[in-house]
Protein backbone atom coordinates (compact mmCIF):
# COMPACT_ATOMS: atom_id res chain seq x y z
CA UNK A 1 0.00 0.00 0.00
CA UNK A 2 1.02 3.29 -1.06
CA UNK A 3 2.26 5.82 2.10
CA UNK A 4 0.85 8.92 2.41
CA UNK A 5 4.39 10.58 1.48
CA UNK A 6 4.40 8.39 -1.67
CA UNK A 7 1.13 9.31 -2.61
CA UNK A 8 1.73 13.18 -2.24
CA UNK A 9 4.75 12.80 -4.13
CA UNK A 10 3.28 11.52 -7.00
CA UNK A 11 0.20 14.07 -6.94
CA UNK A 12 3.06 16.92 -6.61
CA UNK A 13 4.69 15.16 -9.76
CA UNK A 14 1.42 14.62 -11.90
CA UNK A 15 0.48 18.30 -11.13
CA UNK A 16 3.49 19.89 -12.45
CA UNK A 17 3.28 17.72 -16.12
CA UNK A 18 -0.49 18.68 -16.54
CA UNK A 19 0.94 22.68 -15.08
CA UNK A 20 3.06 22.68 -18.18
CA UNK A 21 0.77 21.54 -20.80
CA UNK A 22 -0.52 24.82 -22.23
CA UNK A 23 -3.42 23.38 -23.35
CA UNK A 24 -4.43 22.82 -19.73
CA UNK A 25 -3.42 25.06 -17.43
CA UNK A 26 -2.19 28.63 -18.14
CA UNK A 27 -0.20 30.90 -16.01
CA UNK A 28 -1.01 30.59 -12.47
CA UNK A 29 -4.41 29.22 -13.68
CA UNK A 30 -6.12 26.20 -12.65
CA UNK A 31 -5.66 23.84 -9.42
CA UNK A 32 -5.70 20.00 -7.89
CA UNK A 33 -6.01 18.64 -4.59
CA UNK A 34 -5.70 16.03 -2.73
CA UNK A 35 -7.28 14.90 0.50
CA UNK A 36 -5.72 12.68 3.42
CA UNK A 37 -7.54 12.25 6.40
CA UNK A 38 -7.94 15.45 7.85
CA UNK A 39 -5.89 17.62 5.64
CA UNK A 40 -7.14 18.81 2.24
CA UNK A 41 -4.12 19.98 0.19
CA UNK A 42 -5.03 22.35 -2.41
CA UNK A 43 -2.59 24.91 -4.63
CA UNK A 44 -2.13 28.29 -3.22
CA UNK A 45 -3.50 31.09 -5.55
CA UNK A 46 -1.15 32.81 -7.62
CA UNK A 47 1.08 29.81 -7.72
CA UNK A 48 2.10 28.03 -10.71
CA UNK A 49 1.08 24.54 -10.88
CA UNK A 50 4.29 23.64 -13.07
CA UNK A 51 5.95 24.32 -9.92
CA UNK A 52 4.76 21.62 -7.84
CA UNK A 53 8.14 19.45 -8.08
CA UNK A 54 10.06 22.31 -7.19
CA UNK A 55 8.32 24.72 -5.01
CA UNK A 56 6.04 24.67 -1.92
CA UNK A 57 2.78 25.68 -3.55
CA UNK A 58 0.40 23.31 -1.78
CA UNK A 59 -1.17 24.72 1.07
CA UNK A 60 -2.72 22.29 4.00
CA UNK A 61 -6.46 23.04 5.56
CA UNK A 62 -8.29 21.82 7.97
CA UNK A 63 -10.84 19.79 5.80
CA UNK A 64 -13.55 19.46 8.26
CA UNK A 65 -13.52 22.99 9.53
CA UNK A 66 -13.22 24.17 5.65
CA UNK A 67 -15.96 22.02 5.11
CA UNK A 68 -17.92 23.38 7.79
CA UNK A 69 -17.17 26.68 6.62
CA UNK A 70 -19.16 26.48 3.29
CA UNK A 71 -22.70 27.04 5.18
CA UNK A 72 -21.25 30.52 6.12
CA UNK A 73 -19.50 33.13 3.98
CA UNK A 74 -16.33 30.96 2.01
CA UNK A 75 -14.68 33.14 0.05
CA UNK A 76 -13.33 35.41 3.14
CA UNK A 77 -13.27 32.11 5.78
CA UNK A 78 -10.71 29.78 4.14
CA UNK A 79 -7.55 31.34 5.63
CA UNK A 80 -8.59 30.30 9.33
CA UNK A 81 -7.96 27.25 8.56
CA UNK A 82 -4.57 27.03 6.81
CA UNK A 83 -2.34 24.32 8.73
CA UNK A 84 0.44 25.24 6.56
CA UNK A 85 1.96 26.04 3.68
CA UNK A 86 4.29 29.20 4.32
CA UNK A 87 1.83 32.42 4.43
CA UNK A 88 0.31 31.55 0.91
CA UNK A 89 -3.25 31.36 1.09
CA UNK A 90 -5.38 28.42 -0.05
CA UNK A 91 -6.50 28.84 -3.99
CA UNK A 92 -9.99 31.01 -4.82
CA UNK A 93 -11.60 27.24 -5.82
CA UNK A 94 -10.99 25.63 -2.66
CA UNK A 95 -14.43 25.34 -1.81
CA UNK A 96 -14.91 23.75 -4.80
CA UNK A 97 -12.63 21.22 -3.96
CA UNK A 98 -13.32 20.57 -0.81
CA UNK A 99 -17.28 20.15 -1.23
CA UNK A 100 -16.56 17.47 -3.76
CA UNK A 101 -15.95 14.19 -1.64
CA UNK A 102 -13.13 12.26 -3.55
CA UNK A 103 -9.63 12.33 -2.65
CA UNK A 104 -7.97 13.43 -5.49
CA UNK A 105 -9.89 16.61 -7.89
CA UNK A 106 -7.87 18.52 -10.79
CA UNK A 107 -9.56 21.98 -12.11
CA UNK A 108 -7.81 22.51 -15.46
CA UNK A 109 -8.77 25.33 -18.25
CA UNK A 110 -8.32 23.08 -21.09
CA UNK A 111 -8.77 24.45 -23.82
CA UNK A 112 -10.51 21.82 -25.35
CA UNK A 113 -12.93 21.67 -23.04
CA UNK A 114 -13.20 25.89 -23.44
CA UNK A 115 -13.99 25.47 -26.72
CA UNK A 116 -17.01 23.34 -26.01
CA UNK A 117 -17.90 25.19 -22.59
CA UNK A 118 -18.34 28.14 -24.30
CA UNK A 119 -21.13 26.90 -26.52
CA UNK A 120 -24.85 28.00 -26.31
CA UNK A 121 -25.82 24.11 -26.85
CA UNK A 122 -22.51 22.80 -25.17
CA UNK A 123 -24.17 20.58 -22.37
CA UNK A 124 -26.39 18.96 -25.56
CA UNK A 125 -23.60 18.82 -27.47
CA UNK A 126 -21.54 16.97 -25.23
CA UNK A 127 -23.68 14.39 -24.13
CA UNK A 128 -22.82 11.87 -26.68
CA UNK A 129 -19.31 12.26 -26.63
CA UNK A 130 -19.05 12.09 -22.85
CA UNK A 131 -21.76 9.39 -22.96
CA UNK A 132 -20.89 6.19 -20.01
CA UNK A 133 -19.02 8.74 -18.24
CA UNK A 134 -20.70 10.33 -14.60
CA UNK A 135 -20.70 14.05 -15.19
CA UNK A 136 -22.62 16.69 -15.31
CA UNK A 137 -22.49 20.47 -16.52
CA UNK A 138 -22.32 23.85 -13.70
CA UNK A 139 -23.49 26.84 -15.58
CA UNK A 140 -21.51 29.95 -15.15
CA UNK A 141 -21.17 31.02 -11.95
CA UNK A 142 -18.20 33.24 -10.37
CA UNK A 143 -15.55 31.02 -8.93
CA UNK A 144 -15.78 30.80 -5.34
CA UNK A 145 -18.79 30.84 -3.33
CA UNK A 146 -20.83 31.23 -6.26
CA UNK A 147 -19.67 28.73 -8.13
CA UNK A 148 -19.96 26.14 -5.01
CA UNK A 149 -23.69 26.60 -4.61
CA UNK A 150 -24.26 25.76 -8.16
CA UNK A 151 -22.12 22.71 -7.66
CA UNK A 152 -23.75 21.80 -4.52
CA UNK A 153 -27.63 21.18 -6.75
CA UNK A 154 -25.64 18.71 -8.40
CA UNK A 155 -23.79 16.78 -5.68
CA UNK A 156 -26.76 14.03 -5.06
CA UNK A 157 -25.60 13.01 -8.33
CA UNK A 158 -21.81 11.76 -7.30
CA UNK A 159 -20.61 13.58 -10.75
CA UNK A 160 -16.87 12.51 -11.40
CA UNK A 161 -16.73 15.44 -13.86
CA UNK A 162 -18.15 18.59 -13.80
CA UNK A 163 -17.95 21.03 -17.16
CA UNK A 164 -18.28 24.50 -15.89
CA UNK A 165 -19.82 26.41 -18.51
CA UNK A 166 -17.38 29.44 -19.88
CA UNK A 167 -14.97 28.57 -17.35
CA UNK A 168 -13.29 25.04 -17.65
CA UNK A 169 -13.12 21.67 -16.61
CA UNK A 170 -13.14 19.82 -13.29
CA UNK A 171 -12.50 15.91 -12.72
CA UNK A 172 -12.05 14.05 -9.51
CA UNK A 173 -11.43 10.34 -8.64
CA UNK A 174 -10.30 8.79 -5.51
CA UNK A 175 -7.03 7.84 -6.46
CA UNK A 176 -4.04 10.15 -8.21
CA UNK A 177 -3.91 7.40 -10.81
CA UNK A 178 -7.76 7.36 -11.40
CA UNK A 179 -7.99 11.33 -11.78
CA UNK A 180 -5.51 12.16 -13.68
CA UNK A 181 -6.54 8.79 -15.66
CA UNK A 182 -9.97 10.48 -16.12
CA UNK A 183 -8.42 13.96 -17.33
CA UNK A 184 -6.78 12.21 -20.00
CA UNK A 185 -9.48 10.34 -20.93
CA UNK A 186 -12.22 13.15 -21.50
CA UNK A 187 -9.41 15.39 -23.23
CA UNK A 188 -9.14 12.38 -25.45
CA UNK A 189 -13.24 12.53 -25.95
CA UNK A 190 -13.63 16.26 -26.23
CA UNK A 191 -11.01 16.50 -28.64
CA UNK A 192 -10.99 19.03 -31.90
CA UNK A 193 -9.80 19.31 -35.38
CA UNK A 194 -7.51 22.69 -35.15
CA UNK A 195 -8.57 24.94 -38.08
CA UNK A 196 -5.59 26.50 -39.77
CA UNK A 197 -4.43 30.03 -40.13
CA UNK A 198 -2.32 32.19 -42.95
CA UNK A 199 0.97 33.65 -41.43
CA UNK A 200 1.27 37.05 -39.71
CA UNK A 201 2.26 39.96 -41.94
CA UNK A 202 5.49 41.25 -40.87
CA UNK A 203 5.92 43.98 -42.65
CA UNK A 204 2.17 45.50 -41.79
CA UNK A 205 2.75 44.30 -38.23
CA UNK A 206 6.47 46.34 -38.10
CA UNK A 207 4.72 49.88 -39.63
CA UNK A 208 2.09 49.02 -36.70
CA UNK A 209 4.58 48.78 -34.16
CA UNK A 210 6.68 51.60 -35.32
CA UNK A 211 3.67 53.76 -34.82
CA UNK A 212 2.15 52.52 -31.60
CA UNK A 213 4.76 51.59 -29.63
CA UNK A 214 3.65 48.14 -29.10
CA UNK A 215 5.28 44.94 -30.15
CA UNK A 216 4.50 41.39 -32.45
CA UNK A 217 3.23 38.79 -30.15
CA UNK A 218 5.65 35.64 -29.97
CA UNK A 219 2.95 32.89 -31.04
CA UNK A 220 1.47 31.96 -34.20
CA UNK A 221 -1.98 31.03 -32.24
CA UNK A 222 -2.29 34.82 -31.50
CA UNK A 223 -1.34 36.49 -34.45
CA UNK A 224 -4.30 34.20 -35.80
CA UNK A 225 -6.81 35.32 -33.78
CA UNK A 226 -6.27 38.87 -36.25
CA UNK A 227 -5.44 36.70 -39.18
CA UNK A 228 -8.95 35.15 -39.67
CA UNK A 229 -12.22 37.22 -39.66
CA UNK A 230 -14.59 34.35 -37.87
CA UNK A 231 -11.53 34.74 -34.96
CA UNK A 232 -11.32 38.15 -34.79
CA UNK A 233 -15.31 38.90 -34.53
CA UNK A 234 -15.38 36.13 -31.49
CA UNK A 235 -12.46 38.65 -29.89
CA UNK A 236 -13.89 41.57 -30.61
CA UNK A 237 -17.42 40.98 -28.93
CA UNK A 238 -16.41 40.37 -25.63
CA UNK A 239 -14.58 37.95 -23.18
CA UNK A 240 -15.77 33.80 -23.38
CA UNK A 241 -13.91 32.86 -19.91
CA UNK A 242 -12.68 34.50 -16.37
CA UNK A 243 -8.71 34.47 -16.90
CA UNK A 244 -9.61 36.41 -19.70
CA UNK A 245 -11.12 39.06 -18.41
CA UNK A 246 -8.29 39.25 -15.34
CA UNK A 247 -5.32 38.96 -17.16
CA UNK A 248 -5.75 40.11 -20.41
CA UNK A 249 -8.87 42.03 -21.08
CA UNK A 250 -10.19 43.05 -24.08
CA UNK A 251 -8.28 44.10 -27.64
CA UNK A 252 -8.85 47.74 -29.65
CA UNK A 253 -8.66 47.51 -33.06
CA UNK A 254 -6.36 49.58 -35.01
CA UNK A 255 -6.05 50.74 -37.89
CA UNK A 256 -3.44 52.96 -39.61
CA UNK A 257 -3.24 56.44 -39.08
CA UNK A 258 -5.59 56.51 -35.79
CA UNK A 259 -4.01 56.79 -32.35
CA UNK A 260 -4.16 53.79 -29.87
CA UNK A 261 -7.14 54.78 -27.94
CA UNK A 262 -6.28 54.10 -23.17
CA UNK A 263 -3.85 51.54 -22.45
CA UNK A 264 -4.80 48.52 -24.26
CA UNK A 265 -3.01 45.08 -23.29
CA UNK A 266 -3.41 43.88 -27.13
CA UNK A 267 -4.13 45.32 -30.87
CA UNK A 268 -5.54 43.30 -33.45
CA UNK A 269 -4.15 44.47 -36.62
CA UNK A 270 -7.01 43.11 -39.06
CA UNK A 271 -5.17 40.49 -41.57
CA UNK A 272 -1.85 41.29 -39.99
CA UNK A 273 -1.58 40.27 -36.91
CA UNK A 274 -1.55 41.11 -33.05
CA UNK A 275 0.56 43.45 -31.07
CA UNK A 276 1.37 42.90 -27.92
CA UNK A 277 1.69 46.40 -24.47
CA UNK A 278 5.43 46.12 -23.85
CA UNK A 279 5.56 45.58 -20.20
CA UNK A 280 2.35 43.10 -20.26
CA UNK A 281 2.56 40.14 -17.77
CA UNK A 282 3.78 36.61 -18.77
CA UNK A 283 0.34 35.90 -17.43
CA UNK A 284 -1.68 37.97 -19.84
CA UNK A 285 0.78 36.86 -22.70
CA UNK A 286 -0.25 33.00 -22.06
CA UNK A 287 -3.83 34.10 -21.60
CA UNK A 288 -2.93 35.57 -25.22
CA UNK A 289 -1.99 32.60 -26.67
CA UNK A 290 -5.02 30.53 -25.08
CA UNK A 291 -7.29 32.73 -26.69
CA UNK A 292 -6.11 31.52 -29.65
CA UNK A 293 -5.44 28.14 -28.68
CA UNK A 294 -9.26 27.84 -27.81
CA UNK A 295 -10.33 29.97 -30.81
CA UNK A 296 -8.30 27.52 -33.44
CA UNK A 297 -10.63 24.96 -32.29
CA UNK A 298 -14.16 26.61 -32.47
CA UNK A 299 -16.00 25.79 -35.67
CA UNK A 300 -17.34 28.66 -37.51
CA UNK A 301 -21.37 28.22 -37.27
CA UNK A 302 -21.62 27.04 -33.56
CA UNK A 303 -23.52 29.53 -31.01
CA UNK A 304 -21.36 31.18 -28.43
CA UNK A 305 -22.08 32.44 -24.69
CA UNK A 306 -19.95 35.29 -24.44
CA UNK A 307 -19.57 36.34 -20.11
CA UNK A 308 -21.93 39.38 -19.23
CA UNK A 309 -20.44 42.92 -18.63
CA UNK A 310 -22.19 42.38 -15.30
CA UNK A 311 -20.14 39.26 -14.90
CA UNK A 312 -17.15 40.60 -16.26
CA UNK A 313 -17.54 43.89 -13.52
CA UNK A 314 -18.00 41.31 -10.78
CA UNK A 315 -14.54 39.55 -11.84
CA UNK A 316 -12.49 42.57 -11.46
CA UNK A 317 -13.68 44.06 -8.17
CA UNK A 318 -13.53 40.53 -6.36
CA UNK A 319 -10.94 40.84 -3.87
CA UNK A 320 -9.60 37.28 -4.44
CA UNK A 321 -8.83 37.79 -7.73
CA UNK A 322 -7.21 40.96 -7.12
CA UNK A 323 -5.08 38.79 -4.22
CA UNK A 324 -4.35 36.37 -7.37
CA UNK A 325 -3.33 38.50 -9.45
CA UNK A 326 -0.46 39.79 -7.04
CA UNK A 327 0.62 37.56 -6.05
CA UNK A 328 1.14 35.90 -9.94
CA UNK A 329 3.25 39.05 -10.72
CA UNK A 330 5.44 38.44 -7.38
CA UNK A 331 6.29 34.51 -8.86
CA UNK A 332 6.94 35.47 -11.91
CA UNK A 333 8.22 38.32 -12.24
CA UNK A 334 5.40 40.22 -13.97
CA UNK A 335 4.39 43.63 -14.43
CA UNK A 336 1.15 44.85 -13.80
CA UNK A 337 -1.33 44.07 -17.01
CA UNK A 338 -3.34 47.41 -18.63
CA UNK A 339 -6.79 46.55 -18.38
Amino acid sequence: MMSALDSFSKFCRKSAKIGRDITLIQATGGNTSLKQGDRLWIKASGTALADAEIKSIFVSLDLPATLNALTSDVDSALGRFVMSGEGLRPSIETPLHALLPHSVVLHVHSVAVLAWACRVDGQTALMSRLSGLNWAWIPYARPGGALVEAVKNRLPEKPDILVLANHGLVVAGNDVDIAFALLHEVERRLALPIRSAPPANAERLMKAAQATGYEPALDAEAHAIALVAERRAIAERGSLYPDHVVFLGAPVVWREAHAVSGSPSWLIIPDAGVLLKPCLSTSAREMLRCLGLVLERIESDVPLAWLTCEDEAELLSWDAEKYRQQLSRQTVGDTEIGM
